[in-house]
């Protein structure tokens, strides 16, 4: 039984982690055990004829062999030659395994869009990660995880360290302010911090188990202080330092395991080449999963909007599929700006942007792109952030109160179906943001996973919801159907 594997029974789903394995009862009332779920492991030629690269993909295989269903897919020239034999195994996660070289903006858009053509519907059919670093033996470091309560955080920009036990960030927009919580007391909003924050945070990257950045940033370099004359950080070699506005650089040298989650940053995710801050991070400051963004970042539903399902829905997901949740959430914002358009973009295989809308389509893309720039946001942003690191690491925040609780109940029904409910009880305050900051933060979907992957859906109870069932997730967007403290249900059979 891994960290957060529940086990389904015919009374009741509680846990949205989706688990490797699960009971079901059958028609008869005797619990089954259902197959594992698929890992797929994911690398070039070039990765599998390299003993030393090849040796993060055998290490992926036999770190989840156990409870997972695992096969190798190996391309020659694009990853989404495997594409075909992807959607055979129907994988719950994919990692994939890239040498720096191969590990650019190009192959994080094509990894999202290859993920997302496994099936017919518009969505990501599995929660991937891309395995890299500075050498192979950082993708390798990057398989030996243990499973984590994320307990500790800092930041460069403000951060809820009321969901942790202890914390610090530093103000990017107003010198000296900082906010910082020592164990088992509350935050601590103080404002006799240093002009200068560059020696403090690399004191705080040392030793947290999670850094939350923004700020201007491009390959090469991170500048913490946004509004005012600050140091910077700088990469050189695969090796991370502060750059103080006096004195001499600052080594970040960090041994234990984090999450760097580049919310606001432009390029930073950007691996260009082997001397940028991606691999400077991950090799030198012991990041064994990183988000960040892949171009300049201006509109932020990607980058910012993760925080939704991490943060404000502490407990509930592990980093991967609180990015995975978001990159839904956004497809399905997509959709109903412009209905189809999801799906007719999935139809570009080779990213040309050669197909066309049909009219009655075109006038509504018309309408919503002079109507604000939300849907050219949301455009640019599906496709630029990346995701390093093993997508099955279990990483979640400590469980806390959230504003609304959600069970999933499932049992056997006649026809060899099940019938499942998904059970919504908000109270007043359900969808409000503990901590707001950055852009495009609120309005994120209610999302669940399923613990198995369904097929021929039938809706029974809670159309006016207006509810996604996915093959592999459920997903219900906020709405006046939503509003209040009543009691909501989604109702469905499958097979």
């Amino acid at each position: 039984m891994n960290f957060w594997q529940k086990i389904l029974s015919v009374a009741a789903v509680t846990a949205v982690f989706p688990g490797c394995f699960a009971l079901q009862a059958n028609a008869a009332g005797k619990e089954t055990e259902r197959k594992p779920a698929g890992y797929a492991v994911i690398v070039s030629e070039a990765v599998s004829a390299d003993p030393e690269w090849n040796a993060a993909a055998e290490a992926l295989e036999k770190r989840h062999g156990e409870n997972f269903s695992v096969r190798k897919f190996v391309w020659k020239e694009k990853p989404s030659e495997v594409t075909a034999a992807l959607s055979e195994f129907q994988p719950r996660y994919a990692g994939f395994v890239a040498r720096p070289e191969e590990a650019g903006r190009d192959f994080v858009a094509s990894v999202h869009q290859m993920m997302r053509r496994l099936d017919e519907d518009p969505y990501t059919d599995a929660i991937w990660g891309i395995l890299t670093g500075f050498e192979a033996s950082d993708a390798v470091r990057m398989t030996q995880w243990k499973p984590t309560v994320i307990s500790k955080a800092a930041g460069g920009t403000s951060i809820p360290l009321e969901f942790f036990d202890s914390g610090i960030w530093y103000d990017e927009g107003k010198q000296g302010h900082y906010v910082v919580k020592e164990s088992g007391k509350a935050p601590e909003d103080r404002t006799d911090g240093p002009a200068d924050s560059t020696a403090k945070l690399v004191e705080a990257i040392d030793g947290t188990q999670l850094m939350v950045t923004s700020g201007h940033a491009t390959e090469k370099d991170w500048q913490p202080g946004y509004s005012y004359r600050n140091g910077c950080f700088r990469s050189k070699n695969g090796e991370l330092f502060g750059v103080p506005l006096e004195g001499e650089r600052i080594p970040v040298k960090s041994e234990n395991p984090k999450i760097w989650l580049a919310s606001g940053n432009c390029l930073i995710g950007h691996i260009s080449d082997r001397d940028c801050m991606a691999l400077a991070m991950i090799h030198s400051a012991h990041v064994d999963m990183m988000v960040g963004y892949t171009v300049p970042t201006w509109f932020g539903f990607m980058g910012w909007g993760i925080q939704d399902y991490y943060f404000e829905q502490a407990g509930r997901f592990t980093l991967a599929e609180a990015f995975f949740a978001n990159n839904q959430a956004l497809t399905h914002k997509l959709d109903q700006l412009v209905p189809g358009l999801p799906a007719l973009m999935n139809k570009d295989a080779d990213g040309s942007g050669k197909i066309g809308l049909p009219p009655e389509m075109r006038d509504v893309f018309m309408t919503q792109m002079k109507a604000g720039m939300t849907l050219r946001g949301l455009m640019f942003d599906r496709d630029v952030v990346a995701l390093y690191g093993d997508p099955a690491w279990e990483n979640a925040l400590a469980e806390r109160e959230y504003g609304w609780t959600q069970t999933l109940e499932s049992k056997a029904a006649e026809d060899g179906k099940t019938l499942w409910t998904l059970t919504i009880t908000p109270n007043e305050d359900a969808f409000k943001l503990t901590n707001g900051n950055g852009s495009q933060r609120g309005g994120r979907p209610i999302f669940v996973f399923l613990p198995e992957r369904v097929k021929n859906v039938q809706l029974l109870r809670g159309t006016e919801l207006d509810p996604v069932v996915a093959d592999d997730f459920i997903l219900v967007p906020q709405s006046e159907a939503l509003n209040g403290t009543e009691v909501r249900t989604v109702e469905f059979l499958a097979d």
